[in-house]
């Protein structure tokens, strides 16, 4: 579990940090409009936030790792919270990630016609 949101910190400074800038740079070395692609980032972002992972901090260091002495009562705080939260950070990761390929998919795809 620590290791499965360790994974989704990282996950989200990657497309924060490094994916986005670099989807608007090939966007741009492919003639794709910037502003759409911004636009289409933004909506993903309001559809499915990233920040839901920040309620688990806690756990991100403490129940990945097997040698922290107080393991057991992490994994038993953690089995009292709501697994309908910890489920919809799942998804919105799932689905971030999903959209986030389609878009990559399409800047990729784009073919700028030759200026005559």
């Amino acid at each position: 579990m620590g290791d499965i949101v360790s994974m989704l910190y990282e996950a989200r400074e990657w497309f924060t940090g490094t994916g986005g800038p670099k989807l608007l740079e090939i966007a741009t070395s492919r003639g794709y409009d910037t502003n759409k692609l911004r636009n289409e980032i933004k909506a993903m972002k309001r559809a499915y936030s990233l920040k839901g992972i920040d309620a688990f901090a806690d756990y991100r260091n403490k129940v990945g790792h097997h040698y922290d002495v107080h393991f057991v009562t992490h994994l038993y705080e953690f089995s009292a919270t709501d697994s309908d939260n910890f489920y919809a950070v799942l998804t919105n990761y799932a689905k971030f990630s999903n959209k986030w390929t389609a878009l990559y998919k399409a800047v990729l795809a784009h073919n700028p016609q030759p200026n005559a």
